[in-house]
Order: structure tokens, then C-alpha cells, then sequence
């Protein structure tokens, strides 16, 4: 019998009585990760600005299915670690810093989750409507961002280039920094936090 009272609703349960399962967790491609030149130089140094410079430089690593597995057979929720042989261990914010780049320091990322009308959002902070069909609730689909904003229109001026560095932010943070169940959306709530680009820095 397991000291742990969640065990019954844990992975390892199935794992003992002999149906051992492989995870595949599910992420999204993100072309910006493996195409930097097409970045324009103003496009970077405003990201780079806002704090999510370093986001951009992450890998597009190859998933590790089983270590994934092996981790989630671990991971006990009563005490949020990792029980390993030689003790225990967990994810800390040091961590979000050393292998993410982002401040951990700084005002915190507060507001409402639901946006009364978010079409009107939209023009501003992007520069086009999406068409609803990649609209679910407060979410927009990262793979429609994925196609509209890979490449500048030919004439730009600052408010153009702002937009785009909205955009992009947008699908590092759902794709990467915190994606949905499904890695395919990402939360309107995050571009409102964009509209200012100059105080983006300032967040925790």
C-alpha cells in the first residue's frame, strides 16, 4: 500500500498492474524558433526589449517521450515534487530564469480573463481581424498567428512593426511559455497585457 493518498489516480497505479503506457505529450512548431533571419532587426530588438529576447534563441528540441513518462511516474501531487532515489526535487522559479530568460522580479500579471468584446481588440493590437473560425471563447488559434504574421507587409512603420512584435510574443507564449492542454491557442488576456510594449518588461 502507497503512503500517498492520490495514488490510486496516479500513472503509476496502471504502471503496477502490468498496462504500462507511453505519454506523447502535444507542442506546436513555432517557425520564428527555426527562421531568425526572416525576423526584422527593429522586430527582435522590441522583443528583446519587452524581455522575451531570450525566448526566441530556445531550440526546437525533440521530445523525449519516455523521460516524460518516467518524470510523470514521479511527480507526487500532495507535495508538487519529483520523488527520486536519491531524494526529492521540483521545478523552482531560478529554474524559469536560468533556462527561460524571463524576470521573476517585477509587478505581477493581474486583470480580467474575460474580454467583453474581443474583436474590437484586434485592429489595435494586430492590425487585422482574425476571422472567427480561429476564435474559441477568449483564445486565438496560434497556428492562424503562425501564418499571418511570418512575413512583414513591404512598407512598415513603427505601429506596423509594434503589432507584429504583439504577434509574436503571443505565439511564444502559447506555444512555449504557457500553453493551453492542446498547445493550439493562446489567451486574449495576454495581448491586452502587449499593449503598451515599453512597460512589458516591467512583469514578473
Amino acid at each position: 500500500m502507497s503512503l500517498l493518498c492520490l495514488q490510486h489516480e496516479h500513472i503509476t497505479k496502471d504502471l503496477w498492474e502490468g498496462n504500462e503506457r507511453v505519454l506523447r505529450p502535444r507542442r506546436a512548431g513555432v517557425w520564428i524558433l527555426n527562421n531568425q533571419d526572416l525576423i526584422n532587426l527593429p522586430v527582435k530588438y522590441l522583443i528583446e526589449q519587452a524581455g522575451f529576447g531570450h525566448a526566441l534563441y530556445i531550440p526546437d528540441m525533440d521530445v523525449n517521450h519516455l523521460l516524460i513518462t518516467s518524470l510523470l511516474e514521479r511527480w507526487m501531487i500532495e507535495t508538487h515534487t519529483f520523488h527520486f532515489p536519491h531524494g526529492e526535487t521540483t521545478m523552482t522559479l531560478e529554474d524559469v530564469v536560468v533556462l527561460l530568460g524571463l524576470s521573476i522580479d517585477g509587478d505581477v500579471v493581474t486583470g480580467p480573463t474575460m474580454v467583453e468584446d474581443i474583436f474590437s481588440t484586434f485592429p489595435e493590437h494586430l492590425g487585422v481581424i482574425p476571422p472567427p473560425t480561429v476564435i474559441r471563447g477568449n483564445s486565438i488559434r496560434v497556428s492562424w498567428l503562425n501564418s499571418t504574421f511570418q512575413q512583414l507587409p513591404q512598407y512598415v512603420n513603427n505601429n506596423v512593426i509594434a503589432q507584429c512584435v504583439r504577434a509574436y510574443i503571443l505565439i511564444l507564449i502559447g506555444s512555449i511559455l504557457m500553453p493551453d492542454m492542446f498547445t493550439a491557442k493562446v489567451h486574449v488576456m495576454y495581448l491586452l497585457k502587449l499593449t503598451d510594449l515599453n512597460v512589458v518588461n516591467n512583469y514578473s
